[in-house]
């Protein structure tokens, strides 16, 4: 299946990204902490980021993998931002995709796979486009946006993509 990729109407900078380093796409809302109407509240009360510990835990052994932020939080943070925001993973922040209206959050993925050349990546988020991305190719892991990285299956996933890694 042939998918159109958005033009970039800049050049995302990506720091330390080679084409063997292996990439993790990360949304925020729906993937780091709950997101919906009522848990958005509950969130600000609880603190965002609540499932941050199974990340760190799970990336604890793979010291390689870098981040890029997919989430609508890029729209209105900053890189200095966005490594506050992940904590002690913040070392691994390589960059956000671009910003591309009519293209979908997978399209932006496939940009950026594309134009660095990654050969080994995973993308974490709960948009409707990676439910679609996910039936075709299964680096796409699809997120209940109410349960997140705390899903069993969500976390499985990243486990084995993890383990399959080389060396």
């Amino acid at each position: 299946m042939s998918t159109r990729l958005p033009p970039t109407p800049y050049a995302p900078r990506f720091d330390g990204l080679t084409p063997a380093t292996p990439v993790l796409f990360l949304d925020f809302d729906g993937v780091m902490h709950p997101y919906d109407l009522y848990a958005l509240e509950a969130n600000l009360r609880a603190g965002l980021f609540r499932w941050l510990p199974l990340l760190t835990q799970a990336l604890a052994s793979y010291p390689a993998v870098r981040i890029v932020v997919t989430s609508d939080w890029r729209y209105f943070s900053d890189a200095d931002r966005m490594r506050e925001l992940l904590g002690p993973l913040a070392s691994r922040f390589a960059g956000c995709t671009a910003f591309s209206r009519g293209f979908t959050r997978a399209d932006h993925i496939r940009q950026v796979v594309q134009a660095e050349t990654l050969q080994h990546w995973c993308a974490l988020d709960d948009d409707s486009s990676v439910f679609h991305a996910a039936r075709e190719d299964p680096r796409f892991v699809a997120c209940d946006p109410a349960t997140g990285l705390s899903e069993p299956l969500v976390t499985a996933a990243l486990t084995d993509w993890l383990r399959q890694l080389p060396g």
